[in-house]
């Protein structure tokens, strides 16, 4: 064989190894969940609900990792299980490879979450599912109940400027409003 030829053997084989769709591997292994009735007494809560926000992970100084926990907001519908509020956040880990599930968005789901009522957290492990294959599901569990109302909580997003501007901004319109209520005593007696 020519130097060429070996050559361009070379090329044919780095190409094609480029070029070969791989499956996806992880290293995330368990067992099948059991059915709904069974995961349901596993399980620290159960319920139905719609993604409404996801928060990744941010590395800040080091590498985020597979395992770093996604924040997963959801707006709940039926509850079987545990206290679970109109509005409900969860985590899971980043990714498949740390058997993170991948929740999208604007969709909705059964979910099976385990860990304590304030830092529930949700695995590929579980039997959590996109709400519109969970038939069976639906059918063992029967009718929930409605979720628990929200109480009000700072977002994790606000500062404390934010938090103060806020504050004084009420406190000026409260005083705005004494101060005109005080001219217009004193005008009207005029």
């Amino acid at each position: 064989m020519t130097g060429k030829m070996r050559i361009f053997l070379l090329l044919v084989i780095i190409v094609s190894m480029l070029t070969i769709e791989t499956e996806t591997a992880y290293a995330c292994s368990c067992a099948l969940p059991g059915p709904p009735d069974e995961e349901l007494s596993n399980a620290a809560a159960v319920f139905t609900g719609k993604v409404v926000s996801l928060a990744e992970p941010f590395g800040g100084f080091g590498p985020i990792s597979s395992a770093d926990p996604t924040k997963v907001t959801f707006q709940v519908y039926t509850v079987w299980k545990g206290s679970v509020s109109q509005t409900t956040s969860i985590t899971t880990a980043r990714s498949g490879a740390s058997c993170g599930y991948t929740f999208e968005k604007g969709s909705e789901y059964i979910v099976y979450a385990h860990g304590p009522d304030n830092n529930l957290s949700v695995s590929l492990c579980s039997r959590t599912q996109p709400l519109d294959s969970a038939e069976d599901d639906l059918e063992v569990l029967g009718v929930g109940a409605a979720p628990l109302t929200d109480s009000f909580e700072w977002p994790e997003s606000f500062s404390y400027v934010q938090i103060a501007v806020l504050l004084g901004t009420g406190i000026g319109i409260i005083i705005l409003v004494v101060v005109v209520a005080a001219m217009i005593k004193r005008y009207s007696r005029s």
